[in-house]
């Protein structure tokens, strides 16, 4: 065990997933400031039929993600946590087996976007950013080591060129009337700084070879094989989230695609919290018994009540925001052109409170159950997507999308508590009880007369939901407060 994961070990739980949170979170932030910014100009410069034309080449090459990494960084994550030597066995398989599933995927995907649109510069758009998302997936490898590791600071180095560096270069690219491509072009190079730092960092302070291709597709089986329930559950994630987006592209054109898309963007910018609450939970989670705390670690149920907590307790004062406020902070963003977005808006900043409950119950039932019950689940909820897209879409648009994602997050929410709850036991909904919600109440009354004045209704609105929440957080003094707590200089 090297130093920095030993200083990690002697870390109080609360105290390492709240920073394991923030930091990841710092990189995500970061990353979606950079992302609105080139989405910002991309609509400035080129107007919503090419934010329309980038969103839906996305949301295909984005399909390649559960497929070429099928669950198997999850996997790594889960078995890193628990036995750090596995590092070797699994980077170098992993490399390869995602590289030539990603290959297969770029080729069947853009093939499909050509028949499917005629569109050449879309076709173009998604090939390159089916290589940014093999090369990012690729580099997600060593980042999932450092986060099964605890070593967040590391993550933070090699996950910043993907989230902001190709951001920012697409918005110099913009600057100077470059189009799409060139846009896309800048995405893969910053892709590929990423594997460069994240296989650096790999050897330097890990002394893991990270750049070798181990295996063949008859050595990567048992490893699919295992990862399966994780990788199923990643694909049918993968179409509740994207087949919206590609539905109303291919029905409703590319202007009114990209209308949504900014108001999509909004949604997705938001939901780096539950991810980072999530991943910086899991090796907790992995290891957690019911009904069994084991020194500093917690049980399972006590780990989930308070993940549950401290997810809504963030998530709930940015819907209230984003729902009641939606014209002024999309005018504050963008400018009059995503005017429309705000009659789609308020419906997906419910749905992210929603997915960050489904998401953490998800993790749990993964860790804790057998995986054909949450594939299941997951399966029930795309079918269910796939269905009031294709109901609501053709009458409703843009709301008609907004409305299926929003359904389709509570129908995945109350699957994957349904089997939270045998992970871990009833008790855990205690969790969803949360101050956040007492807190929401009473900033909707505070925001809701304020709606139209953006900075009134933010001053307002957030200082009464930290005097509501704070107040009687610091009376119960529980998970929530916890790992709040243990994110101040010298605390334990």
């Amino acid at each position: 065990m090297s130093t920095g994961e030993a200083q990690a070990a002697s870390t109080p739980p609360t105290k390492r997933v709240a920073i394991n949170t923030a930091l990841r979170a710092a990189a995500e932030v970061l990353g979606k400031v950079a992302t609105l910014a080139l989405t910002v100009v991309m609509l400035n410069q080129l107007g919503p039929g090419a934010v329309g034309d980038f969103g839906f080449a996305l949301a295909v090459t984005q399909l390649y993600w559960p497929i070429a990494g099928f669950g198997l960084d999850r996997l790594m994550l889960r078995h890193i946590a628990i036995d750090g030597e596995a590092t070797a066995e699994y980077v170098p398989r992993l490399n390869a087996m995602k590289l030539s599933l990603g290959l297969l995927c770029i080729v069947v995907g853009t093939g499909a976007v050509y028949l499917a649109t005629g569109d050449t510069t879309v076709t173009w758009l998604t090939f390159i950013l089916g290589f940014t998302l093999v090369a990012t997936l690729i580099g997600a490898t060593a980042q999932t080591v450092f986060m099964a590791k605890e070593r967040t600071q590391d993550y933070f180095l090699a996950a910043l060129p993907v989230k902001v560096v190709g951001a920012l270069l697409g918005i110099v690219v913009l600057a100077a009337g470059g189009g799409l491509l060139g846009v896309a072009w800048t995405s893969l190079v910053a892709s590929i700084m990423g594997i460069g730092i994240g296989w650096w960092i790999l050897g330097r302070r890990y002394h893991q070879p990270p750049a070798g291709l181990a295996g063949t597709p008859r050595t990567w089986w048992p490893m699919a094989r295992e990862a399966a329930p994780w990788g199923m559950q990643e694909v049918f994630g993968q179409i509740t989230f994207r087949v919206g987006i590609i539905v109303l592209y291919l029905y409703a054109g590319k202007e009114t695609t990209g209308e949504y898309r900014v108001a999509y963007q909004l949604l997705e910018a938001t939901l780096f919290l539950p991810w980072s609450v999530g991943t910086s939970v899991l090796p907790l989670i992995a290891r957690a018994q019911r009904g069994k705390s084991d020194g500093d670690e917690p049980s399972l149920e006590a780990i989930t009540r308070g993940s549950f907590e401290l997810v809504i307790v963030l998530m709930v004062p940015i819907a209230v925001l984003l729902a009641l406020c939606a014209l002024p902070i999309l005018m504050l963003v963008f400018d009059e052109k995503a005017a429309p977005a705000a009659d789609v808006l308020p419906y997906l900043a419910v749905a992210s409170v929603v997915y960050g409950v489904g998401h953490l119950a998800g993790l749990v039932a993964l860790s804790h159950l057998p995986g054909r019950q949450t594939v299941e689940a997951t399966a029930m909820a795309a079918l269910f997507s796939i269905t009031v897209v294709l109901l609501l879409i053709p009458s409703e648009a843009a709301r008609g999308a907004a409305l299926a994602a929003l359904a389709t997050e509570i129908v995945l929410a109350g699957l994957s508590l349904r089997l939270a709850i045998r992970a871990a036991g009833p008790s855990i909904l205690r969790g969803l009880a949360s101050l956040g919600v007492v807190g929401g109440a009473v900033m909707v009354a505070v925001v809701y007369p304020l709606r139209d004045e953006l900075f009134f209704a933010v001053v307002a609105g957030l200082s009464a939901y930290a005097l509501v929440v704070g107040g009687l957080e610091y009376r119960r003094r529980g998970p929530a407060w916890e790992l709040m707590r243990s994110l101040l200089p010298g605390s334990r």
